[in-house]
């Protein structure tokens, strides 16, 4: 018996591999549908507060650069060592309350995507309102 002949691709695929996200779907996407009784939308927050915004990120350069040997690179980016701590402090337009939840991205490495990089993820989202600890 003879297995069935096909055109074989890439893998596990059965059919050709996408190269590209250019392809014309036309009228494929549906039509947008408001709820039922609500006039005008509004960003969730804390009852009679603003939406929660970062003001200022401070990447505490006068302390990261001494702890991680970095002060004589001829770079404005903080430069930190693998397996050390660092300190990063973010200010936000009002104080965080236990409903607030913001998430802190790290892409590290030369480009932060491809190989030799890494991601970090820190997800704030069970009220504490003081120091993190994330230790990959």
């Amino acid at each position: 018996m003879t297995p069935p002949t096909s055109t074989t691709y890439k893998g596990r695929y059965s059919e050709p591999v996408p190269i590209a996200n250019l392809q014309d779907y036309g009228d494929d996407f549906a039509e947008f549908e408001p709820f039922d009784g609500i006039d005008e939308a509004a960003p969730r927050s804390y009852p009679g507060g603003d939406a929660l915004t970062v003001e200022n990120i401070n990447m505490c350069q006068n302390i990261n650069k001494p702890n991680h040997f970095s002060g004589a690179y001829d770079t404005q980016n903080l430069v930190v060592r693998r397996g050390q701590e660092f300190v990063v402090r973010v200010s936000f337009n009002r104080a965080l309350v236990q409903q607030d939840d913001f998430q802190l991205e790290f892409l590290i490495g030369e480009s932060g995507s491809g190989t030799g990089s890494c991601r970090i993820n820190k997800s704030q989202a069970d009220g504490t309102t003081d120091f993190w600890f994330c230790r990959n």
